[in-house]
């Protein structure tokens, strides 16, 4: 995807989704401290939808603005949000929405949608769903076999995922310690989706819009 945006096969960027409809129990969320604590990284936002938020501002970012609405709507003795309905405005002038649940049983796929005035691309959790465009290319067809509609990617219980990109990270970290490197993925490249989850977070809380940069709020992780 990242490699057809950039190649500028979609012509121009229309709409950069995220769908992420999971189920997680409340024994879940009370099965150790931090996963009910907001301040230490719990919450559907930060913690489960944050791999795809990052996802589209790696896409189709950076973003410009959004405007966001959470929810509890299946935990009620846990004191976070499960579920986040996001209007996400890009830069580059394409729109967006997240949508993000545990609360929705028995949990499906992720969705990754990418759609432009020449083209459409959609991964549905591990595989390619979807990949056409109006110019066709002798490698698309390899492209649509893509990943596996049978690997796990813990729609349905925390434990039920592939562990293939963890392993290329860790991998990654031990090389560059020992060749004095830096990591593939360093720090400062997620900023800008760190960004795009406090802007979320303040959105929600105040019920309005929140354009990008954001000034830090401390008082949303209460």
């Amino acid at each position: 995807m990242k490699k057809a945006i950039a190649a500028g096969r979609f012509g121009r960027l229309l709409h950069a989704d995220a769908i992420m409809k999971w189920f997680r129990t409340t024994e879940y969320y009370h099965s150790d401290p931090w996963r009910s604590s907001r301040r230490s990284g719990a919450g559907v936002t930060v913690q489960h939808a944050f791999h795809y938020i990052d996802l589209l501002q790696y896409l189709a970012g950076p973003v410009a603005s959004v405007e966001a609405r959470m929810s509890n709507l299946a935990h009620p003795s846990v004191k976070l949000e499960d579920t986040l309905l996001a209007f996400v405005t890009y830069a580059n002038g394409a729109l967006g929405v997240v949508q993000a649940s545990t609360a929705l049983w028995p949990g499906t796929d992720v969705r990754i949608e990418i759609n432009g005035e020449n083209g459409t691309a959609i991964m549905a959790g591990e595989k390619m769903a979807t990949w056409k465009f109006r110019d066709e290319r002798p490698e698309d067809e390899q492209i649509r076999q893509l990943g596996s509609a049978a690997q796990a990617t813990a729609a349905g219980s925390p434990t039920a995922f592939g562990y293939a990109d963890h392993l290329v990270v860790i991998q990654d970290m031990i090389d560059a310690i020992r060749e004095n490197r830096e990591v593939i993925i360093p720090v400062r490249s997620v900023r800008p989706s760190v960004e795009l989850a406090l802007a979320l977070y303040q959105s929600a809380a105040r019920n309005c819009k929140v354009s990008l940069p954001v000034k830090d709020d401390p008082g949303i992780w209460e």
